[in-house]
């Protein structure tokens, strides 16, 4: 997930961004192993988009259920 309006749009832009996920989810382990991403890890999915929404990274990844569930809160 990034806000509107992002270049973001494949993992090749993300290098040299910060990426926000969940620590210990799969989805940050998997960004731990691509290089020159910055891989913030956040305790809760709440803390995660407001990260995202206070711009102190650039996207996020998490599973889609749940981002679409917090969003709609």
């Amino acid at each position: 997930m990034v806000p509107a309006g992002s270049e973001v749009k494949t993992l090749g832009y993300w290098k040299g961004k910060r990426v926000g996920s969940k620590l210990c989810s799969i989805e940050y382990l998997a960004l731990g192993e691509v290089s020159g991403i910055e891989n913030i890890g956040y305790k809760e999915i709440s803390l995660l988009l407001e990260g995202l929404v206070a711009g102190d990274v650039d996207a996020i990844v998490y599973a889609q259920p749940m981002v679409h569930y917090s969003i709609s809160k």
